[in-house]
């Protein structure tokens, strides 16, 4: 019946299971339960310390991992009202806060004898009242209470396994007799050397399961680890004595135990590790057995003598030793949401010679008599086992499960259960490839199943291709066009048409839907048969709202990963990532040739612009259920802006609205490549009516020369004039072109009908008449001028230039205003 009023908790503990509070000391005296409780609260982080009827209530800061030796030693003095917590050489010493109002006068601050002490199992009465949600499950060792305070130090020492001077046994541990096992708790024989030395942090598990070196190195790849090879003898030795229990699950016909991680380099005669190729530094080999050949180019330890090792050909079956850096989870899938079984396993201790996969709560996988089973310790009630299968068979991978007392339906449950990651993808076979890698194309799984079932879309019950997806938010569903160019194959101003090549693209959203395993690029997310799904229907037309004749090139539908995927749904088998149709765009185009009317005004031409449309509508929906919005620039061209007479110079994307359908129009401009023109037309044209302007400075009684070079550039500018119209679209108005050679023409006639005058007036003047005598002039001195011909002949060449460059003044003016104006 004695109090105290100081008391120190040493331990080394290794937990297994998560709790929300997991006690190491639970003291329960008849008017308090938590007259001493010291527990872990692992989702909280900290290690709990209640005392003298929750009088004392401290929390100390400390992570706790599970599956790992932890070392934590407590300390606590009432009287001086300190705390000590040294866990895993972290030290925390804080003041112990009590409520002095609830303690009567001159009692003192301690913790009352007679009463009932548990280890593991937190009491809520004297009696008990245990729940297994307040239990320990885990191997506890050096388990020490004391009832003094120890100092810094000496908790120290008893952390890291240091023998120390002790002022007086413990008040009890695991070996004075003073503890009673009792419930579900079994003894264990643990070495100081596991428990307490700082060892590598590396470790090896061994798989009862035999298989050849091949599979066993993929084996160990697929759980993170590699094959396991001895560094030193004392390692070679502590392996060989834990598992030469399991000889008669993995040894064959030559006393094969596990396979040894390292192969033979035939042209070095040397023996190299699989993963890193590299000399191995230490090795066991029993004599005559130790040098890599052609058929003995693996390594097993073998049971005929021991720690030895053998050559052996990489054909053998026997078991796997894996080397890990953390204790391998595994993950359960197939549970419906409801299930009480757990869905994250870990494995790293054995039962019935074979491994055992202890869920984090409350579920362990365990082989039992012939069969793999799963139990609960909460629910005793919840079982299942594995039905149909050989005896050897492993849990891991996809198999069928009885199931009882589960909150689901179904009673017999396909489940997988993988020692793949959230971000990789299992293969029928186990091997783990990274998730970006199913159904890209490539094949990465040795059986080839991550390309198997790789349907981009998940069309649920009731879907209807001919029915538009649902609005978003009673808006219409924007359907996001854009227009791609690639080239114009055909500019005809004969028959006022124009041929494209153009390819367009919608995108939209359709929440009804579900897509799997979206790549980066969308275009590797095609849908092969898209018939199923709804996609818009184009109506195109030309500026004339004649229909286009089109001729389809290609179709395809696209998913474009645009959101992350959906959360993880483990209620399925497949680890496929699931996207929303919410949130993740179908892209669909279509690629066609387009031959369309445009009417050209070729009033200014060579040196016009024209503009030619074509409009795209949504067939059969109005704008109350979908509208075409621009996506982008909307329209891009993207081939040859360079025609063989015109220059597509700007193409512009609109839209609007007409009889309540969503339009899009789509203008074109070219300008005339007039430079051919001016060079082989324009200029030589001019050249001859300036020749002609020219003949006015010929000699008067020369007309043959004169009438002869005249007629000839009248007949050239007939010529060209005839060849000209020809060669472009005939139309019922002048061209530009048209009028210049009218022009021309006209100035050449009225040259010729003026030198005609001018000979008719020179002729004229030399008709004979009365003779009139006059002196003879000196030498030198000048007649008077009376030759009205002559006269004539300067107005005329002064009249012709004048008006010539006044039509050249004209005509270029308009030529650029008409080059820098779209009609």
């Amino acid at each position: 019946m004695l109090s105290i009023c100081q008391l120190t908790l040493s331990l080394h503990i290794k937990l297994r299971r998560v709790s929300p509070y997991t006690p190491l000391l639970s003291y329960a005296t008849e008017h308090s339960d938590n007259e001493i409780l010291i527990e872990l609260a692992l989702q909280e982080k900290a290690i709990n310390v209640i005392c003298c009827g929750e009088l004392v209530f401290e929390v100390v800061n400390a992570t706790i991992e599970l599956y790992k030796w932890q070392h934590i030693c407590v300390s606590l003095d009432l009287s001086a009202r300190t705390l000590r917590v040294l866990y895993d050489n972290v030290s925390t010493e804080q003041s112990v806060k009590v409520d002095t109002t609830w303690l009567k006068d001159g009692q003192q601050l301690e913790v009352k004898g007679g009463g009932r002490l548990v280890v593991g199992q937190e009491m809520d009465s004297i009696e008990g009242d245990f729940d297994v949600d307040q239990s320990l499950d885990g191997i506890v060792a050096d388990y020490r209470l004391y009832d003094v305070a120890l100092g810094a130090e000496e908790m120290s020492d008893l952390v890291n396994c240091r023998s120390t001077r002790e002022q007086k046994e413990p008040l009890l541990d695991l070996r004075n007799g003073k503890l009673a096992v009792k419930g579900p708790s079994r003894p264990l024989n643990a070495s100081e050397r596991e428990v307490c030395e700082e060892r590598d942090v590396r470790f090896d598990l061994l798989f009862p399961q035999r298989m050849n070196f091949e599979n066993a190195v993929k084996w160990c790849t697929n759980l993170k680890s590699t094959l396991s090879v001895a560094r030193s003898d004392k390692d070679n030795t502590y392996m060989y004595d834990n598992y030469v229990k399991f000889s008669p699950q993995c040894t064959g016909t030559w006393t094969n135990l596990y396979w040894i991680g390292v192969y033979g380099d035939l042209a070095g005669d040397r023996w190299l590790t699989p993963v890193d190729p590299r000399p191995i530094a230490y090795d066991n080999f029993i004599q005559g057995w130790g040098k890599p050949s052609k058929k003995f180019q693996c390594v097993t330890m073998i049971t005929k003598e021991d720690y030895k090792w053998a050559a052996a050909s990489c054909l053998t079956e026997t078991c796997v030793v894996c080397n890990f850096t953390r204790y391998p989870p595994a993950r359960l899938r197939g549970l419906c949401k409801e299930s009480l079984l757990e869905r994250s396993f870990h494995i790293f201790e054995y039962e019935n010679n074979q491994l055992v996969f202890d869920g984090r709560w409350h579920v362990r996988i365990v082989w039992i008599n012939t069969s793999w089973v799963m139990e609960s310790r909460v629910h005793p009630d919840l079982r299942a086992w594995i039905i149909n299968e050989e005896r050897d068979v492993h849990p891991v991978g996809i198999h069928t499960w009885e199931v009882q007392g589960d909150e689901c339906e179904e009673k017999q449950v396909e489940m997988l259960l993988t020692f793949c990651s959230q971000d990789e993808y299992t293969c029928n076979e186990g091997t783990c490839i990274p998730k970006d890698r199913r159904c890209d194309l490539a094949v990465d799984c040795p059986d080839q199943s991550d390309e198997m079932n790789c349907a981009v879309i998940d069309i649920p019950s009731g879907y209807s291709s001919r029915l538009s997806p649902p609005s978003l938010n009673s808006n219409p569903l924007p359907l996001l066009i854009s227009i791609n160019l690639t080239s114009i194959k055909e500019f005809n101003l004969v028959s006022f048409t124009i041929s494209i090549d153009a390819i367009w693209q919608l995108k939209w959203l359709d929440r009804r839907l579900q897509y799997s395993n979206l790549r980066g690029n969308y275009r590797a997310n095609k849908l092969r048969d898209f018939d199923t799904v709804w996609t818009p229907g184009i109506k195109v037309r030309d500026g004339t709202m004649s229909s286009v004749d089109t001729v389809v090139r290609s179709r395809s539908l696209y998913v474009a990963r645009v959101a992350d995927p959906l959360p993880d749904d483990d209620t399925t088998i497949v680890e496929d990532d699931v996207y929303s149709g919410s949130n993740n765009l179908l892209v669909y185009e279509e690629e066609h040739t387009l031959t369309f009317r445009c009417h050209f005004d070729l009033q200014m031409y060579p040196f016009d612009r024209q503009r030619c449309s074509i409009i795209f509508k949504i067939q059969d929906l109005t704008q109350e259920l979908c509208i075409l919005v621009k996506d982008g620039p909307g329209v891009v061209f993207l081939g040859t802006r360079r025609l063989l007479e015109y220059y597509l110079m700007t193409e512009t994307f609109s839209n609007f609205t007409q009889d309540a359908v969503s339009h899009v129009k789509v203008e074109l401009e070219f300008k005339n490549l007039y430079r051919y023109y001016l060079g082989n037309t324009f200029l030589p044209t001019l050249m001859l009516v300036i020749i002609c302007c020219i003949t006015l400075c010929f000699d008067l009684a020369d007309f043959q020369d004169r009438i002869m070079i005249s007629l000839t550039s009248l007949l050239v500018l007939a010529t060209f004039f005839v060849q000209t119209s020809q060669s472009i679209t005939k139309t019922s108005y002048l061209k530009l072109i048209d009028v210049w050679f009218v022009a021309l023409i006209c100035e050449d006639f009225f040259i010729i009908v003026g030198l005609v005058i001018i000979e008719s007036l020179r002729m004229k003047q030399l008709e004979p008449r009365l003779k009139e005598v006059k002196p003879f002039l000196a030498f030198g001195e000048k007649r008077p001028a009376v030759n009205t011909a002559a006269r004539v002949n300067a107005a005329m060449l002064v009249f012709f230039t004048g008006s010539l460059l006044v039509m050249l003044a004209c005509f270029v003016p308009v030529c650029f205003n008409s080059l820098n104006t779209a009609h």
